[in-house]
């Protein structure tokens, strides 16, 4: 629990701080925090520990606060409110659906849900690293 918090209140002022660097960017900071959230989803599989916790909630939190500026900037001023919308919508539904995929995981191995996280975060680095444009 500790750690959970403790990865939530560095991301936020981490992800305003890396997006407005113009050398970075948001397309850029989705790739990275996806990349780092691969690799400390397979290391927190293999040696769980609290620091390989505080890194990946720290990167979910700031792929999901990468993603909310960027959908609203990837659209048009007549369509913006749909990919919020959108946005939020997948986000919920994905709140919704995850514990019944990975609970039942746990109950099969416990490295079996980080691994998943793993997996969908790889399938995440590559859709964000083909993302047409960046906003920043």
């Amino acid at each position: 629990m500790f750690y959970a918090v403790l990865g939530e209140l560095p991301s936020i002022f981490f992800s305003l701080f890396l997006i407005d660097n113009p050398a970075f960017g948001r397309r850029k900071s989705i790739t990275f925090f996806y990349f780092v959230s691969i690799f400390s989803n397979i290391v927190t599989a293999f040696y769980p520990n609290g620091l390989m916790f505080f890194i990946s909630r720290f990167t979910m939190k700031n792929i999901f606060s990468v993603l909310y500026p960027y959908t609203t900037e990837a659209y048009d001023t007549l369509n913006r409110t749909i990919g919020y919308g959108s946005a939020c919508a997948v986000g919920r539904l994905g709140s919704i659906f995850m514990p019944y995929v990975l609970f039942p995981l746990l109950n099969l191995n416990i490295k079996y849900p980080f691994l998943f996280l793993a997996f969908t975060s790889l399938v995440g680095t590559f859709a964000a690293y083909f993302l047409p444009y960046d906003t920043s």
